[in-house]
């Protein structure tokens, strides 16, 4: 009977050190696989290859185009690369930009607030909120601060006290001015 019970043991734990074997045996046979796809296909890896990296020093003119480009996200200038578009008087011609207003068209007199982008990347410039009702009231505020995005710049949150407002419809106009560009957006609101 001891035996038995030893000859037992001894064919179960075989047969799990065969099981733990197979797995062992099978999981190296997917790592080869996959690194032999990987040497082949290249599957997993996203850098480049060594020939088609440029490895020759910088020219002359990368340099200045990106000190150019540095110069120009430093200061918020236009860069010596960008052309001056038909001035020849040397002043500089603002372009124009789109201003979109996201404010909602009914507010709360109590909780009145104006947001507004422009489509140009800047940090230079204002904006300005202008307000006007039918008894031609008028309400203006003027907003220094933009914040850049991704693409765009959102003009600091315009807020006006319940004290400078009635309810009714206002005309709203929200324009941007820098040096460069200019823009403006109108929409009528409605206060309650």
């Amino acid at each position: 009977m001891r035996l038995n019970q030893s000859t037992s043991k001894n064919k179960s734990r075989k047969k799990i050190y065969a099981i733990i074997a197979i797995v062992i045996l099978a999981l190296g046979l997917v790592s080869l696989g996959l690194l032999y796809g990987n040497y082949k296909y290249n599957w997993f890896n996203t850098v480049k290859s060594p020939s088609d990296v440029n490895l020759k020093p910088t020219t002359e003119e990368q340099k200045n185009n990106g000190d150019s480009i540095k110069e120009e996200s430093v200061q918020g200038k236009p860069s010596a690369e960008t052309p001056n578009q038909g001035n020849t008087d040397n002043t500089t011609q603002a372009s124009s930009v789109n201003v979109t207003i996201t404010s909602p068209t009914t507010q709360s007199i109590n909780n009145f607030s104006v947001r507004a982008f422009i489509d140009k990347l800047t940090t230079d410039g204002q904006c300005t909120l202008v307000l006007t009702n039918a008894s031609n009231k008028t309400v203006t505020k003027v907003n220094p601060g933009l914040q850049a995005s991704n693409q765009i710049s959102a003009c600091s949150e315009f807020k006006v006290p319940a004290s400078e407002l009635s309810t009714g419809t206002w005309n709203l106009s929200v324009s941007y001015d820098s040096a460069s560009s200019k823009g403006s957006s109108t929409q009528t609101i409605i206060i309650e």
